[in-house]
């Protein structure tokens, strides 16, 4: 535990700091409060209060040259991902000291409770602009991949805490929750499920870093046992909403459900039919 958490502070905190050496003195004794230098500073401060709002404001007052270097638009993810919910270390620590014991989805539904479509929304923006710096792991530094991971599993737990999963808000899955129904979860929200997977799986694995290995290992699992099901072999090549739809996006609501990573309400494994019960591990039908 201890190498894991060194692991993620440097992750964490390089692309943070990647702009600030220099800028406390920038912002103290340069005559001008509006250079790109004392707006990235100030940021900063509002960040390390978790005022997410006012420093991700304040980045966009910066010059657009300012404001198109890798590491602003790095950093300002970071903020984005704040405002989504992301505390990177504590999400970390829980996925390592519970996937032996828990699966994938319950443990990001608890680390994220109580959040809604905003904070969603946030974590796509966050995606976004670390796609944009880099949009394969290979064009990604190893900290831009070990963020955007975490990014990724923080959105799924939105995705999940934002719909009707825990609508009480205690971060444990509600009785009679139908992860096949659109009412309870929407299409866009399961979508944001599978390329949370799959981006968050491939950054950081590609990342080199072992945080998280063992949740990887089980993404892995996961979607060999999906295009077994499903008879295919691409599953998890999909990094966009749209590359899930159709029987796809079946899959991966029946996933919610299920063993692989889901919450077992249905007892079985992906497609496994209970015909005419309500632990059929498929939705609606077998593809």
């Amino acid at each position: 535990m201890k190498k894991l958490k060194q692991i993620l502070i440097v992750a964490t905190l390089l692309p943070l700091l990647s702009g600030a050496t220099g800028c406390k003195n920038a912002f103290e004794e340069a005559s001008s409060k509006t250079t790109d230098d004392a707006y990235e500073f100030q940021a900063e401060v509002y960040a390390n209060r978790k005022e997410w709002t006012s420093a991700i404001a304040t980045i966009g007052l910066m010059t657009p040259q300012g404001q198109a270097k890798r590491s602003t638009q790095v950093t300002l993810a970071s903020y984005y991902a704040g405002r989504c919910g992301l505390d990177l270390l504590s999400l970390a620590t829980q996925i390592a000291d519970g996937i032996s014991t828990t699966k994938l989805m319950p443990i990001l539904l608890s680390a994220m409770k109580a959040r809604t479509l905003t904070n969603l929304s946030d974590c796509v923006e966050s995606e976004s602009r670390l796609l944009a710096v880099g949009a394969t792991p290979a064009s990604r530094s190893p900290e831009e991949n070990v963020l955007l991971a975490f990014v990724e599993f923080a959105k799924m737990g939105v995705a999940l805490s934002s719909s009707n999963a825990d609508a009480n808000l205690d971060g444990a899955l509600d009785a009679g929750f139908d992860p096949c129904s659109t009412s309870d979860i929407a299409d866009t929200s399961v979508q944001e499920l599978g390329t949370g997977l799959v981006i968050g799986a491939t950054s950081l694995s590609a990342s080199g870093s072992d945080a998280a290995a063992d949740a990887v290992s089980a993404v892995a699992t996961m979607c060999s046992a999906v295009d077994s099901y499903l008879g295919s072999s691409d599953f998890c090549d999909g990094t966009t909403a749209s590359d899930f739809t159709g029987v796809k996006l079946l899959a991966l609501r029946a996933l919610i459900k299920s063993n692989e990573l889901g919450f077992n309400t249905c007892n079985g494994t992906i497609g496994q039919n209970h015909a005419g019960t309500n632990e059929d591990c498929i939705c609606p039908v077998v593809p």
